[in-house]
């Protein structure tokens, strides 16, 4: 039979997922998500994606201050749910809620655990290189991301691809994979895997600091954080000037294939549509950024309308 599902997410990484199974031929009884929050200017509340995907699906949803209070428990319980469906909702389940499906809780994260277990798996997969990743599903613990995994599949990262587009991209591959889970799951046809916990890596959450670009690093590095960092919280620098330095957020970079030897930071190069920058290795071109408050620009066009000098050293603020 159709299994029950209550459907916990908060993002846009969530929405695929609780689209894919209310289409499937599971039943979706609940969608749970984080209260509406202020946001923009005016502060005006703001439903999360998940609310309002299931809003228009015409789903029940249902948004607790806290999930694991007693009288959210007992909200869900009633339901007699087969299976919590979780995808970055973003408050810590307790043991008590984890045990009221049939069936079990389970979450779909994004990487092969056990690597990068945590919030931020796809920023650290691309910052440290990895060509490949994907998404795994597994049954919840108390244990942050340490529950055996159902499911799994794996993906090449782009060469140029930026955390942002590959955080859509793996959202629909999680969709499908959700579906095909919680299928094989209803046949009792899933073999489950415990995770090694040798190979366990973290992906913290990330602070707006570490955006900061450092030029001492070589341009391939500098590189794959500008990726990282893309869109949040974004790579950036600084610009020296008279009153007050100019922040900058590198959104597309590439390499040059030359070594000037200047000081890591040392603008090389500033006219036409070429922006060089030194690094700890060979120089590397910015392609597309944007100053603090303004619009993303080409560098040629940034280029005509500010002026950047040869010989000015870009840095912290």
């Amino acid at each position: 039979m159709p299994l029950k599902v209550v459907f916990i997410g908060t993002p846009d990484f969530a929405v695929p997922s609780l689209e894919a199974i209310s289409a499937s031929a599971h039943e979706v009884t609940l969608a749970i998500s984080q209260p509406d929050r202020q946001s923009g200017r005016g502060k005006k509340l703001s439903a999360p994606p998940v609310k309002a995907a299931a809003t228009a699906l015409g789903i029940p949803v249902f948004q607790p201050d806290k999930i694991s209070t007693s009288a959210s428990i007992e909200h869900i319980r009633r339901l007699e749910p087969d299976v919590l469906a979780v995808v970055a909702y973003g408050q810590k389940l307790s043991n008590e809620l984890l045990a009221v499906p049939h069936l079990g809780s389970f979450n779909l994260h994004g990487s092969i655990l056990p690597k990068y277990r945590g919030a931020a798996p796809i920023t650290y997969a691309i910052w440290n290189g990895e060509t490949e990743t994907g998404l795994t599903i597994f049954r919840m613990v108390e244990k942050m991301d340490a529950g055996e995994m159902g499911a799994k599949v794996t993906t090449p990262i782009g060469p140029d691809e930026t955390a942002g587009e590959l955080h859509v991209r793996l959202s629909l591959m999680g969709a499908d994979l959700f579906v095909e889970f919680l299928d094989k799951l209803e046949a009792g046809q899933i073999q489950f895997e415990v995770q090694d916990e040798l190979q366990v890596t973290i992906a913290r959450s990330l602070k707006k600091e570490q955006g900061l670009i450092e030029w001492s690093q070589t341009s391939e590095v500098i590189l794959r954080h500008i990726r990282a960092m893309t869109p949040w919280p974004g790579a950036y620098t600084y610009y020296p000037a008279d009153r007050e330095n100019q922040r900058i957020t590198v959104l597309k970079a590439s390499p040059s294939g030359t070594q000037s030897g200047s000081p890591p930071g040392t603008i090389v190069q500033a006219a036409d549509d070429t922006l060089a920058i030194a690094t700890g290795g060979s120089d590397l071109l910015i392609n597309r950024l944007v100053l603090a408050g303004k619009k993303p620009m080409d560098v040629g066009s940034f280029l005509r309308g500010n002026s950047f000098k040869v010989g000015k050293q870009l840095g912290q603020g």
